[in-house]
């Protein structure tokens, strides 16, 4: 998850970041694990639909497919210093009803994370240790500051 590594395709994801609005008030707790980070931040709310397909969901007896993957993000600055970063374990579960619309649309999921202000890079990954497969995707913050103009 280092910034600037090559990217992993393995599993295929569409994101969309964007400033949270309303921002949180300078007193309320920090989105993020770095609780080092200090002075003034912007809350971005990142928006996930993962493809299904490279996932192991595994049948159960009740028709629902379950799994689990890693959803890891990390704000870098130019130099490549982590800067906050979240890293989580989220449980899969897709009931069989559910299944077309999760095959066609992806599975949704969102996660907030402060980052300073400056050049600063996000870089996500999402690992699917049943089957070893990953997908990873950078991009500059400043460009969801300008696309919000």
């Amino acid at each position: 998850m280092d910034r600037g590594m090559p990217g992993f395709t393995e599993l295929r994801y569409r994101m969309k970041v964007a400033p949270t609005n309303p921002q949180p008030a300078p007193t309320d707790p920090h989105a993020g694990d770095n609780a080092e980070l200090l002075g003034p931040c912007t809350r971005y709310t990142v928006n996930f639909s993962l493809a299904t397909d490279g996932l192991t969901l595994v049948p159960g007896p009740d028709g629902v497919r379950r799994g689990n993957i890693e959803v890891a993000l990390v704000a870098y600055s130019q130099e490549g210093k982590p800067l906050d970063w979240e890293v989580r374990t989220i449980g899969i579960a897709i009931k069989p009803e559910q299944a077309a619309i999760a095959d066609s649309s992806g599975i949704p999921f969102h996660f907030d994370i402060d980052a300073p202000p400056g050049d600063v890079y996000l870089r996500t990954g999402i690992y699917d240790a049943s089957s070893s497969r990953a997908g990873t995707l950078e991009i500059p913050l400043s460009t969801v500051a300008m696309a919000q103009r």
